[in-house]
This record gives C-alpha cells, structure tokens and sequence, in this order.
C-alpha cells in the first residue's frame, strides 16, 4: 500500500509540475498587467478547478474561495477570486489567445518534425468549421479543401 501512495505522490507532483510549465507564460505576461495577487489568485484557481472538479454537481464560488484558502476563510478566498474576476485589465480574451498561440504552436512543432497532428473534435463547438479561427484548423484536418 505505500508503495501506491508514494506512486500517487509522484503522480501528482508530475501534473503539478507540467501544470506550472503550461500557466507560467500566461501568468508572466498577466503579472505585466494585473496586481501579482490577482495572478497568484488565477493559478491557484486553475489547479483548485482541476483538483475539485466535479462534472454533475459543480463547484459554488464561495466553496471555490474555501479551497483557495481554508474554509475558516472561505470568504476571503472567495473575495480574492471576485477581484481577479472583476479586474478590468484583463479578459476572456486574454486566456482565449493565450490558448490559441500554445496550440498553434504545437502544431507548428509537429509539423517541423514530420509528424501528423491530430485534433480531437467533439462536435461541441458553436462554429461550423469553415467560420473564424477554426478555418485554419480545418485546412490542417482538410487537406484537400480550401478555406
């Protein structure tokens, strides 16, 4: 049995880390922008999203501020997570580009190493394929289409 838990400990320490290594570009370039608490306050919002995700009952804003700091001050928490939220210096859009360019970049690297990139599609999106930024995508997937 220990030797699952340390495996475990080991587990999550990796996603820590390849955690840490995603946000960091993002967090650098919002700490140009935003008060350093706020973006101290949006990764540790990030990993306690991924460590308490629960899929059918979701996740309160004031139990999101509990686990960003302790349920004794589970308001504070909940403050700071309403001051990132609330912060006019930064937006969606913001996170939306930052995620586009770490895809495009992945792509670019695939395919300067010959490798086929492959784009998991769930039919979920709002767009047709040809529409906006998926366009570009669609002609990876669709060689033989023209945007």
């Amino acid at each position: 049995m220990q030797t699952s838990a340390a495996s475990g400990v080991a587990l999550a320490h990796t996603f820590r880390e390849r955690l840490k290594e995603f946000l960091d570009p993002l967090l650098v370039r919002l700490d140009e922008q935003l008060d350093s608490r706020l973006v101290r306050t949006l990764g540790a919002t990030v990993e306690v999203l991924l460590q308490t995700r629960y899929r059918s009952a979701g996740l309160l804003l004031s139990e999101l501020g509990a686990f960003l700091t302790s349920p004794a001050q589970a308001a504070a928490g909940t403050k700071r997570l309403s001051n990132l939220l609330r912060s006019k210096r930064w937006s969606a859009e913001t996170l939306s580009d930052y995620l586009w360019k770490q895809a495009w970049s992945k792509l670019s690297d695939l395919v300067c190493r010959g490798r086929d990139p492959l784009v998991l599609w769930d039919e979920s999106v709002w767009e047709k394929p040809e529409s906006s930024r998926w366009r570009d995508w669609a002609r990876w997937s669709r060689p033989g289409r023209s945007g």
